[in-house]
Formats: C-alpha cells, sequence, structure tokens
C-alpha cells in the first residue's frame, strides 16, 4: 500500500537543458514539435530550398533559457543532414496528421536536392581576440570533415603553419629554443607541429605571438574565411553527399556579452552575407539569449535583419506542461489516477482556470493530470518563469528534476497523508537566487520579502505560502510584457487559484486582510496586491508624504477634489431621479466650525436661489464622522443663521479610513515623484491607483446609508439609492 508520493510517482532522469555539442544517438527524436517550431522548420525550408532569393538567408533564433530553442535547432540540423531513413519514423509520427501533408511533403522534397553537414560551435570557447573567428570555425569545421571521415583539400590556418614548420624546421627550433612562449610547451618543431594537429588554439596563440615578437610575418593562404568556407562547400558537392554547411553555434550569448562580440558580428556578417548568393548552400544558425541584441545599434540590426530570419523562440505553456510532466514516472497508473480524480473533482475550478488559453484543452487537462501532485497554478508560473525569466544554472526543469526540496516532499508519508501539492513557495526557494541576482527586475520583491520574512514565517505556514506566492506573482508581472495571459496579475482571484485545493485554501482571506492591515502588501484598488517596482528615490518619496499629509491632503474634502472621480460618480450614481435644478460641493471637518459654515454659505451662493443645494459631508474615520453629524445637525437646527436655508445636509455613513488615507498618500507622493523625475509610466501608474481608490470608496458609499438634515430635521437614515 502507497504510503508516500514515491510508491506512485518517480522522477525521470534527464539533462535539464539539450546539449548540442554533447548530443547521444537519437536523443534528439525525444522533441516534441509545437506550431512554433513548425513556423520556424517552414522558415528554413523555404530558405534552404533556394527558389526564392529574397529569402535565401542564415538564421538566428533567440529565447530565453528551458525554452527549448537548442533542442528545436538540432532537430533542424538532422532533418536537414541526417539520411532521409534516419528521420522517416519522426517525420511521418510527428507529422502523420492531415494538416501537417504540406509540411511533411516540403520536408522530403528539400531532402530530395538538399543535404546540409551541420558544423556545432558552442559559446566563446577560447576566443580572446576577433580574429580569432576564422580560427574557430576552421577548426570546427575540420572537427566535422573528419568525424564524417571526409577528406578535401582545402588547408586551414593551422596546416599552413604545420606546412612552413616543416619546410624550415631550424628556424622553427631557434624559435622554440628562444622564446620560452614556446619552450615551455613543446621541446622542438616536430612536437610543434604534432601540437597544432590537433587544433590547439592556444597553441596557435603562442606561435601568432611569437612570430609577431620575432617580427616574422607568415602569410596565411586563408585570411577571407568565407571564401574557405564556400571553397569547402564547394569540395563537399563535388564528393556528392552535402550540398553545404549548416554552422550551429549554439550559446552565441556568450560571444555578444564579450567584449569582442560586435566585431565577432561584423565579421561574421560579411560571412553571412557570402552565403546570401544565390549559387551557395550553407548557412549560419545562431542560437542565443534575447539579451544578446542589447549591444547591438540600430544600424548593425538593420543589417542583421538583412541577413538572418531572426526568429523569437518563447516556451508555450501547453508544451512546458506537457514536457515538465514527463520527468514524472508514473509507476501506479490506477492509483495515480483516483488521487487526480479526486482532487480535480473538488476543485474543478483549475482546470478550467489553467487551460483557458490552450488550443488543445483537453490534451492540456491530461498533461496536467501527468503533473499531479505539482499544483496547476505551480506548474503554470513555472511556465513562465522558463518565459519571461529563464536562467542556464535553474532551468524550470531542474526544478522538478534535480531540487532535494521536491524530493522530499515526494518522499514524505505527511504530504501523502495530507494530500498535500507542491504549492508555488516551492518555486520561490528555488528562483530566489536568480531572483536575487537580477536587482533591476526583481529587486523590488527580494527586498520586500528579505525585509517582512521573519515577520511573516513568524504568523505560521500558511502566511510565510501566501507571501512567497505574491511575490512571485509581482516579479512576473513587471517583466511578462506581452507574454501576460492575465494568470501572474496579483489579484485576489490569481492568489486563490494558486492554493485551491491546497492546506492553506481556507486561510487565504486571513492572510490577505493580515497582510493589508499590516502594511506588508496592501491591497490596490481591483484587489491587487502590488509591490511597487519603482526607481524614485525613497526619501524623496517620504517627504513628498509628510507634505501631502499637512497641506495638499490635510482634509477629506481635498481627496474627493483632486480629479472629478467623486463628483461625477455622485451624479451619475446617486443623482438619477432628482428632477429639478441642482447643486453639490463635497465638504470635510476642517478643525473649525466656522471655516466649514462658511465654505458651505460661499458655496451656497455661488448657484442660483431656484437651485436645490447638496452639501455631502464625508469622513476619513469614525471621529471625523462624529463631527460631522453634530455640525450637521447645528446647521438644521440654526434658526438665526438665514444663509443656511435651503441647504439639504448628507451625512454618509462610508468612512474612507486612516489606512486607505495612508494609502492614497503613497500613490499620490509617488505621481508626484515619478512627474519631477519625468518618469510617465510610474507617473500615470500611480495616479490611476489613487482615483480607482476614491472611485470604489464612492462604490462603497453608494452602496450604504446617508443621514439627511434639512430645515425640518429628519434623523433617520436613508438608502442612497433612496435620494
Amino acid at each position: 500500500m502507497a504510503t508516500k508520493y514515491n510508491d506512485i510517482i518517480k522522477l525521470r532522469g534527464g539533462k535539464a537543458a539539450y546539449d548540442i555539442a554533447e548530443e547521444k544517438k537519437g536523443e534528439w527524436v525525444s522533441f516534441i514539435p509545437n506550431e512554433q517550431f513548425n513556423n520556424v522548420l517552414r522558415t528554413v525550408i523555404k530558405s534552404v530550398r533556394g527558389n526564392d532569393i529574397d529569402n535565401h538567408k542564415s538564421f538566428w533564433i533567440n529565447g530565453t533559457y528551458g525554452t527549448g530553442k537548442s533542442h528545436a535547432v538540432a532537430v533542424v540540423s538532422h532533418l536537414l543532414g541526417d539520411a532521409v531513413e534516419d528521420i522517416r519514423q519522426w517525420v511521418d509520427y510527428e507529422y502523420k496528421d492531415a494538416k501537417f501533408a504540406t509540411l511533411r511533403q516540403a520536408i522530403y522534397s528539400l531532402r530530395e536536392t538538399k543535404r546540409l553537414l551541420t558544423v556545432n560551435v558552442y559559446g566563446l570557447g577560447a576566443m580572446t581576440h576577433p580574429g580569432d573567428l576564422a580560427l574557430v570555425l576552421q577548426k570546427a569545421v575540420t572537427e566535422t570533415l573528419r568525424k564524417h571521415k571526409i577528406e578535401i583539400a582545402v588547408p586551414t590556418d593551422y596546416e599552413n603553419y604545420i606546412e612552413q614548420i616543416h619546410q624550415n624546421p631550424e628556424i622553427w627550433n631557434h624559435l622554440i629554443d628562444t622564446h620560452t612562449a614556446l619552450s615551455s610547451v613543446v621541446a622542438d618543431s616536430d612536437q610543434l607541429a604534432e601540437s597544432l594537429k590537433t587544433g590547439d588554439l592556444g597553441i596557435f596563440h603562442r606561435v601568432s605571438d611569437t612570430l609577431r615578437e620575432a617580427q616574422l610575418d607568415i602569410r596565411l593562404n586563408n585570411d577571407n574565411i568565407k571564401q574557405w568556407l564556400c571553397e569547402v562547400q564547394d569540395r563537399l558537392t563535388e564528393l556528392g553527399t552535402y550540398n553545404g554547411l549548416l554552422i550551429v553555434w549554439d550559446e552565441f550569448t556568450d560571444v555578444m556579452t564579450d567584449a569582442i562580440g560586435v566585431p565577432v558580428l561584423k565579421q561574421l556578417q560579411e560571412v553571412a552575407q557570402k552565403f546570401m548568393n544565390e549559387d551557395c548552400n550553407s548557412y549560419l544558425f545562431l542560437i542565443s539569449h534575447p539579451s544578446a541584441f542589447n549591444g547591438i545599434d540600430s544600424e548593425q540590426l538593420k543589417q542583421t535583419d538583412g541577413r538572418y530570419h531572426r526568429m523569437k523562440y518563447n516556451m508555450e505553456s501547453v508544451s512546458a506542461f506537457k514536457i515538465m510532466s514527463r520527468k514524472f514516472e508514473i509507476i501506479d497508473e490506477e492509483r495515480h489516477a483516483q488521487m487526480c480524480q479526486q482532487f480535480y473533482t473538488m476543485n474543478p475550478q483549475l482546470l478550467d482556470i489553467f487551460t483557458a488559453t490552450s488550443n488543445d484543452q483537453q490534451s492540456t487537462r491530461e498533461d496536467l493530470f501527468n503533473l499531479y501532485p505539482l499544483h496547476p497554478g505551480t506548474a503554470n508560473l513555472a511556465t513562465h518563469y522558463a518565459t519571461v525569466v529563464g536562467s542556464s544554472s535553474r532551468s524550470v526543469f531542474e526544478f522538478l528534476g534535480q531540487n532535494d526540496s521536491i524530493r522530499d516532499f515526494l518522499d514524505s508519508e505527511e504530504s501523502f497523508l495530507n494530500r498535500d501539492t507542491i504549492t508555488a513557495d516551492y518555486l520561490w526557494d528555488y528562483v530566489l537566487k536568480v531572483f536575487q541576482d537580477d536587482v533591476t527586475n526583481y529587486g523590488a520583491v527580494t527586498e520586500r520579502y528579505n525585509s517582512y520574512k521573519l515577520q511573516v514565517s513568524n504568523e505560521g505556514a500558511a502566511y510565510f505560502a501566501v507571501f512567497k506566492g505574491i511575490l512571485l506573482l509581482n516579479a512576473f508581472n513587471n517583466v511578462s510584457g506581452e507574454n501576460n495571459n492575465g494568470l501572474v496579475t496579483p489579484s485576489e482571484d490569481n492568489i486563490h487559484a494558486l492554493f485551491a485545493g491546497t492546506r492553506y485554501d481556507s486561510e487565504v482571506d486571513t492572510v490577505l486582510q493580515w497582510f493589508n492591515e499590516q502594511g506588508i502588501i496592501q491591497r490596490a484598488p481591483g484587489g491587487l496586491y502590488s509591490v511597487q517596482f519603482s526607481a524614485l528615490p525613497s526619501g524623496e518619496i517620504e517627504e513628498k508624504k509628510t507634505e501631502m499629509r499637512n497641506v495638499q491632503y490635510r482634509f477629506t474634502e481635498q481627496i474627493l477634489n483632486f480629479s472629478d472621480a467623486a463628483s461625477t460618480a455622485f451624479e451619475k450614481k446617486m443623482m438619477q431621479k432628482v428632477i429639478r435644478p441642482y447643486g453639490f460641493k463635497f465638504f470635510s471637518d476642517h478643525q473649525n466650525e466656522a471655516v466649514l459654515r462658511s465654505q458651505i454659505k460661499n458655496a451656497r451662493k455661488d448657484t442660483k436661489t431656484s437651485t436645490m443645494f447638496f452639501a455631502l459631508l464625508m469622513a476619513r474615520n469614525n471621529a471625523e464622522l462624529g463631527v460631522l453629524r453634530s455640525f450637521a445637525e447645528k446647521c438644521a437646527e440654526d434658526e438665526n443663521d438665514k444663509d443656511l436655508k435651503n441647504i439639504v445636509y448628507l451625512v454618509f455613513d462610508e468612512v474612507f479610513t486612516d489606512a486607505k488615507y495612508e494609502q492614497f498618500i503613497e500613490y499620490q507622493a509617488n505621481y508626484a515623484c515619478a512627474s519631477s523625475h519625468g518618469f510617465l509610466d510610474q507617473q500615470k501608474v500611480h495616479r490611476d491607483h489613487a482615483v480607482s481608490m476614491v472611485k470604489e470608496w464612492m462604490d462603497s458609499v453608494q452602496r450604504g446609508n446617508a443621514i439627511v438634515y434639512i430645515n425640518t430635521p429628519i434623523r433617520d437614515k436613508i438608502a442612497i439609492s433612496c435620494i
């Protein structure tokens, strides 16, 4: 009988990332194509086919870590380079449906005339100078030729040096004896030649440096790498098996983020330009993170787009669910199905929420079932992490496959007994290091976590788990851009969805209320628990808050009058049934009854005599509410002051509250500082939040009660809808 999840499922092994350089035979066939990959494949086929000169370009694919771009390119290289009989089983299985008939036929049609030899280059390697590019490419090509037992007569720069050494051994032995750069690694010219035969870039640099010191110039025959590559292609074509080269450069990000990146790219632009010739059948295929483009100016980017098909490769949540589900090997299918069915029967809304954006909802449901006991909310955030964040060192797939916390969970009898699921707090703990290393994007959430983690954790496990879940939502929401499908907004609904069906489910509302009251993460208008990402100076914000409490928003009426939100709401929602002409204005306690009386009188005088005038008295807190009720009653009973006649005093029960007042001040202070620094986006966000707070207050006022005071006093409360 099962007592742990480990008795029902096991974690499959496997690498977290696909390594093209270390690819094992047949490993590529595990790839699951999706429409995004199919579009990449169509682009490649159109280019390689060669009948459209405008599309005859190289390729550059970019995506965050863990999106599967390297595996995708590996599949493309096999489809273009393996024997047709070796790819047929995969192609016929993955593209067996009628809707893929055109794509399937395009693959086979291309292979009737084209076959490319794949050459793999990885990362920066030993490159220290842009001039090393030719050597890196030549070494990769010659090693590939040697691996495939292809012999062609195109000498490399290494071979040029070797030829010079064999022709002039005395000169080279003298150079070795007199230069420690060589004598420290080889004994004589024969050993030097043997070292160069291995393609050792370090030895090549030592030879080059020694020649430079000795002021000797040995001209190499292959200064023009693009011409050399074309000569290799031509020799391949003569042999009859291959038509050209497909040079796949994985982790090209490492090159572009190095100081030599842009100069290397410029040289590659020339290669790509040469490859665009109609008689050329060779291509570059660069694979990088989006950050590889950060150092490229607009002109260079324009040149790049002219020479490459630049393609973005995202993590699609549907395919991500499927890939993650394969990390779990279900060894007791009947028991797993029972537990999974029970969980989703009790929480059917979760399947609706997390399959809503899928093009194949039934398939996605099956993937989520196979991921149990991973909570679907956690699965969604994990795929979002892969899409918009990503990390080579902390892949989303390592989250499941190489995570001690997950292994401990699966091996826990308590977790199994309580039918616990793997909740979002597990993911937070896993990605925290990545967030801490990226202060620009995630400094706000990590700072909030570090500031309150002890206070929150002391309240209990539910508080700490929900805290981490909200911070994850905020982290992803603020960097997601076009990838935000609405499921990472830090809303009450999304927070509840993260913990629905878990041991924390019943406590979420209590936790959120505590967060709001304690100022840990306050509830913003619309039910959002936002952690603001701001570059504004905190000291300046605090000064502005003090100023606003004492001046701009000292009195409640100033809150109501800072925009037209309150007046519009009152007029549209509460005065629809008033037939005769009317006027109104908001008032609040000024800690001086005479001042308030004077304000109301002046407002009444500014309206026509025949107009019904409403003095709308609204309070920040209950203490102010009591003062306003007493004031209105005195005015209504004052028969001596004729200027107070014909005024309807409405004192509303719904107060703003001191907590919301502080939150309003926070928004307004940030708005003011953002305005002064020219941060237009932040300026709009903070002002919109402040306006929304007033709107929400007016909505609550409309649903509540008020006391009406007129010349003939009425003391009964009435519903606002009865006005």
